[in-house]
């Protein structure tokens, strides 16, 4: 065997020899042959996507005229085929006198898509192609610069907005009037919100914070003393910018007011700065809470535990009194009912109407929906907030939105976008996401960001998948059962922290509590069955000793107690999404009573 490999290694040495020689000999043939077949493949792919995909050949000019009719976005347009679907064409014009064009659409309005394809189109026709329209007039361009999307440079200290920033002034410095650039919005900051403007020492005024930007008008009337500021360690906002948040806009009235208000209860000011605020829908009515009346207002909240009165004989507006603490046993108030209202009946309650709710681990006569008094009671406050917000919207006509859609948005970017700067853009000012069973989230815009960034939106395997069981819709929040499934071909963070991956795959009961203010998440409450995550994965053993007495007598001597885990696998999961036929058999299995070892 030796013997053959050295005669072939042999006769080998030669036949390589004279061939090196040759390629050596006509090397500048051999690269311009190699040349030329290059550009017959680049030529020969153009033509053939010309002919299959209809596109048109361009009209290059050296003038600055760009105009394109019947434009399309190439990868686009294919993928929308692939589904049976068709790419809607739209034409781009700049002329000498046009030369910056600024898009301003709805979100997922097609923006983006509007300019990468004319991106797209322009380096076609520069590099010899066909473009896909029905008609293209396009200039030479000296440079392409584009600024589109970023993310984050940890490494040099610089955040996504930093390097936004960077890009554009990189931009700046090397365009000339003969580059082609293109420029998508900052997708890491949102518009600024507007800022509370004070009328008087005693009146303020802020308007709505959610995304729509207006609503009906509701009246905040707080003690000139109560505590206002914000408190460390507190997420929930000051009362007046919850309400906002919540779409209303909202004059906050601080009482005793000021002489030069119209004394100590200038709520007429207060209606007349409503009436001037752009994103006040005036017209809609007015709500009050804490105090007051007026025929303008429409509804009236009380926190304090009292009763609206009137000395008049007009009627009051439907009232919500909050009380704190425990009942007076002395003195019993008999209240009628307010009908549950929904976010399609928008039917006035009649007149006089009064619903009273009692919290009585609250402070009695407190701040205690203050967030930045010392009595404040988190829980307390935030279901007497569900329940102002359901009695008033029916009554004042809103505001109204489709939390399903504000949702679903949400897990577009979480899932399927895997945009973090989308997500953020869309929460309050300080929200937060607790996932129950490992504890892991972030509370606040940096820290969620970060966890976002770092734990979860790029932690999760490609296959993982959401499968809704059921939805309830509140006033302010949904309420979400659904199973989620994924292989656990990589460690997921948030999920199963420390754990490698196994390979498995895995179907897990979820819930999940999405609380919203207005348009915008507020927090997220997501819990799941962490046992059957645990069994599915083969890391949970079916017997575990029990340290305890069993009905009064200890182990024996030298022995143990053993129990079976009460814990199901992905069967468990499918009993969500079929009848749950089979009932609690688990108790009847002999297997699972206690052994003895």
């Amino acid at each position: 065997m030796d013997e053959t490999r050295f005669r072939i290694r042999t006769e080998e040495q030669p036949v390589l020899s004279c061939l090196r020689e040759d390629v050596i000999k006509n090397l500048v043939k051999l690269r311009r042959n190699a040349a030329i077949f290059d550009d017959l493949d680049v030529a020969c792919a153009f033509a053939i996507l010309a002919v299959e995909k209809n596109f048109v050949r361009p009209i290059l000019s050296a003038g600055p005229a760009y105009n394109i009719v019947g434009g399309r976005h190439p990868v686009v347009e294919a993928s929308l085929l692939s589904q049976g679907r068709r790419f809607a064409p739209n034409d781009c014009v700049l002329g000498p006198r046009s030369r910056i064009h600024l898009i301003t659409e709805p979100n997922m309005a097609g923006k983006s898509t509007y300019l990468r394809q004319n991106a797209l189109i322009s380096i076609l026709a520069q590099t010899g192609s066909f473009v896909p329209a029905t008609y293209a007039e396009i200039c030479l361009v000296d440079k392409s610069f584009s600024r589109v999307g970023s993310a984050d440079n940890l490494y040099q200290d610089q955040s996504t907005f930093m390097v936004e920033m960077l890009e554009t002034a990189q931009i700046l410095k090397e365009a000339t009037p003969r580059s082609f650039v293109i420029m998508d919005k900052s997708s890491s900051q949102r518009a600024p919100p507007p800022l509370p403007r004070t009328i008087s020492p005693s009146i303020t005024l802020q308007p709505p914070l959610s995304r729509r930007g207006k609503g009906p008008g509701l009246v905040l009337v707080l003690d000139h003393y109560a505590a206002r500021e914000a408190k460390d360690g507190c997420l929930d906002p000051s009362p007046l910018q919850k309400w906002a948040e919540e779409g209303f806009a909202v004059v906050q009235l601080l009482v005793p007011g000021k002489v030069e208000d119209g004394g100590e209860f200038p709520l007429r000011k207060a209606l007349e700065a409503l009436k001037n605020c752009k994103g006040c829908e005036f017209s809609n009515s007015v709500g009050l809470i804490s105090a007051g009346s007026t025929p303008d207002i429409k509804a009236l909240v009380s926190y304090g535990g009292g009763k609206f009165t009137t000395i008049g004989s007009t009627p009051l507006p439907p009232q919500l009194i909050h009380i704190a603490g425990l009942p007076d046993t002395r003195r019993r108030d008999s209240c009628s009912l307010v009908p549950g209202p929904s976010s399609e009946d928008t039917t006035p309650l009649p007149k006089n109407v009064i619903k009273s709710y009692r919290y009585e681990d609250a402070k009695k006569e407190s701040g205690w929906v203050l967030p930045s008094d010392e009595n404040y009671h988190k829980q307390s406050a935030g279901i007497a907030h569900t329940r102002s917000l359901t009695f008033l919207k029916p009554l004042l006509g809103g505001p109204f939105f489709d939390l399903e859609a504000v949702w679903e948005e949400h897990t577009k970017f979480e899932f399927g976008e895997r945009d973090v700067a989308k997500i953020m853009a869309k929460m309050v000012d300080q929200p937060y996401v607790n996932h129950i069973p490992t504890m892991t989230g972030g509370v606040g815009q940096e820290r969620l960001t970060a966890f976002y960034t770092h734990h979860f939106v790029f932690s999760n395997p490609p296959d993982t998948a959401l499968s809704l069981v059921s939805r309830t819709v509140g006033i302010n929040r949904v309420i979400d059962e659904f199973i989620f499934t994924l292989t656990h071909t990589k460690e997921v963070p948030w999920l199963l922290p420390g754990i490698p991956p196994t390979g498995r795959p895995l179907a897990i009961p979820f819930t999940s509590v999405v609380a919203m203010r207005g348009d915008r998440l507020c927090h997220e409450h997501i819990n799941w069955d962490h046992a059957t995550t645990l069994k599915q994965l083969g890391l949970l053993l079916n017997y575990v000793p029990f340290p305890y007495e069993i009905e009064g007598e200890a182990k024996p001597e030298g022995k143990r107690y053993e129990v079976k885990f009460p814990v199901v696998g992905m069967e468990g999961s499918s009993s969500v999404r079929t009848s749950f036929q089979k009932g609690s058999t688990i108790v009847h299995q002999p297997d699972t009573l206690p052994k003895v070892h």
